[in-house]
């Protein structure tokens, strides 16, 4: 509570660079193995205009104020990498940069910020694994999840770990699944292949459903005929079915064991 608050449309946030200095405070400190987490606010929504120091481009919209903060989100890392290198805990880490979501700027009519679609633009985010130490470069080109994240650190620390146990899959391994699965807030269910075939069936209004063929269409601009009844519809309608009895008994099991 030591950082001081701003005032970021109806949300009150913390300054940004007095908080990474902070955690990294906490971090200097620690001198056993942890798992830090830092979560950068700058980047979102309503995007406040920062000071100079912070801008690229004119802040004179708010796409403009958003490609500003997310310059400033790129220092905020910067911050962070520099000082590991400095307190010699570099080589010893494992750094993991994530998206929560994308960021929508009228692509497509009517959509805006990140809540109110599921095109590309709202869900696609970025995903960064780096350690000097543990990890092989490589690049990824098949659709990923953000469950996939703990599998993959636990396989690089060499963690025994029931696989079956996890909905993600690690990422250093050939993936196994057919599909990765998201659900929009209104209400839309979303299946892409590793083919990056893309098919969304809308709830909101019973019966919608959109195809893309993303490597054809990366743009989502040309809505082909969904083939309903095939194995990539079933899919979706499966994971509807089954997905919620999976996170109550997530839940339950979380409130048993203190989580």
């Amino acid at each position: 509570k030591q950082v001081p608050e701003y005032k970021a449309g109806p949300t009150a946030v913390r300054d940004e660079f007095m908080s990474v200095s902070y955690f990294l405070d906490l971090v200097e400190q620690t001198k056993k193995p942890f798992l830090g987490v830092y979560y950068t606010f700058v980047g979102h929504w309503p995007y406040p205009d920062l000071e100079a120091e912070h801008r690229i481009v004119k802040p004179d919209s708010s796409r403009s104020r958003y490609i500003n903060n997310l310059y400033a989100q790129d220092q905020v890392i910067k911050k962070i990498v520099t000082s590991f290198e400095k307190n010699g805990k570099f080589d010893n880490t494992i750094f993991v940069i994530v998206g929560d979501h994308g960021e929508a700027f009228y692509q497509h009519p009517g959509n805006r910020v990140h809540s109110g679609e599921s095109y590309n633009e709202n869900i696609a985010s970025p995903l960064i694994m780096y350690s000097p130490r543990y990890m092989i470069s490589q690049r990824i080109d098949y659709p990923t999840v953000h469950a996939d994240i703990v599998p993959t650190l636990l396989e690089t620390l060499g963690i025994p770990h029931k696989k079956e146990q996890f909905q993600g899959e690690s990422i250093l391994e050939k993936p196994v699944r057919r599909y990765v699965f998201s659900y929009g807030n209104e209400n839309t269910l979303t299946a892409i292949t590793h083919d990056l075939k893309k098919m969304q069936i809308m709830r909101k209004d019973e019966g919608g459903c959109r195809y893309f063929d993303l490597k054809r269409d990366p743009e989502e601009l040309k809505n082909a005929e969904c083939p309903v009844g095939s194995d990539h519809y079933k899919a979706i309608e499966s994971f509807f079915r089954v997905q919620p009895g999976v996170l109550k008994g997530y839940n339950e099991l979380c409130n048993r064991s203190g989580c």
